[in-house]
């Protein structure tokens, strides 16, 4: 495949291996956990993902890449060097009619996540671009994918890897530097009975080599965050949900910017 991409002059996902940064986020994890969740706007979501012509999790990988950047900045990382090696799963379920219910279906595949990009809107192409690599390569490689290979994975090259992820301190592992999902959920509110589900939320997972998880469920009209993360790591979760909440606020007050004025009308943004 790799011989198959480089005649077609085509883009690769980052490599694992090549490609990985330092972060902060690979650890060997300690026997405590934060985890806190925040509710924004799914509408708000779509109206800038529209203004942008870029897919929900395109604008999701951007504004996590700045919420990143920042928690890394003020911890003395050099965000401008380079992205982050993200993993993201992918649903691999086939349409409706043809789903025969025998549970999820999925896989996963590296992503460049540009926490190395200021600028919100170059941010934001950025993770349209590679969102797109990583797509395609998903599509390419097809038997191939992150789940077939573990598939069919000896249990010993296993003991292997964990012992390696152990021996360099968490700083190696097969999730990258991060892993972060975007998970669509019931568009309508669901009931048992009379009772109504309020909310939907995602404990996520995180492992030695991968100290940080960040996902979002969609219910009923809300865009969840969920972020757990190792306490050693990230000991106030809300100091991460507050980057999330300025990451999200850059696009919301380009969209009011941006957004043309119609029966000459003028609009103020203070």
């Amino acid at each position: 495949m790799r011989k198959r991409y480089e005649k077609s002059g085509d883009e690769l996902p980052p490599n694992v291996m090549r490609d990985r940064r330092d972060s902060l986020f690979n650890i060997m994890l300690s026997h405590r956990r934060t985890f806190v969740y925040e509710t924004f706007s799914l509408d708000e979501i779509k109206r800038i993902s529209k203004q942008y012509d870029v897919s929900i999790n395109d604008l999701f990988v951007a504004v996590a890449a700045g919420a990143y950047r920042q928690f890394m900045s003020v911890r003395g990382y050099d965000v401008n060097k380079s992205p982050l090696v993200t993993a993201i799963p992918v649903s691999k379920r086939p349409p409706i009619d043809q789903d025969d219910c025998t549970g999820n279906k999925t896989s996963a595949d590296y992503l460049a996540m540009p926490i190395h990009i200021k600028d919100p809107v170059e941010r934001l192409m950025a993770a349209h671009k590679a969102g797109n690599i990583m797509k395609k390569h998903i599509k390419e490689a097809e038997g191939m994918d992150f789940s077939s290979i573990l598939e069919v994975t000896p249990s010993f090259a296993v003991h292997i890897l964990e012992w390696l992820v152990k021996r360099k301190e968490g700083r190696f592992g097969v999730w990258g530097n991060a892993a972060i999902s975007n998970v669509a959920g019931p568009k309508e509110p669901l009931y048992l009975g009379k009772m109504q589900l309020k909310n939907w939320i995602s404990m996520c997972q995180i492992m030695n080599g991968m100290g940080l998880n960040t996902t979002v469920w969609s219910y009923a009209g809300k865009f969840n965050l969920c972020i757990l993360a190792d306490k050693k790591l990230l000991p106030d979760g809300w100091e991460l949900v507050e980057y999330f909440r300025k990451s999200f606020n850059e696009y919301s007050e380009l969209l009011v910017v941006n957004r043309p004025v119609e029966n000459n009308v003028n609009v103020e943004c203070n």
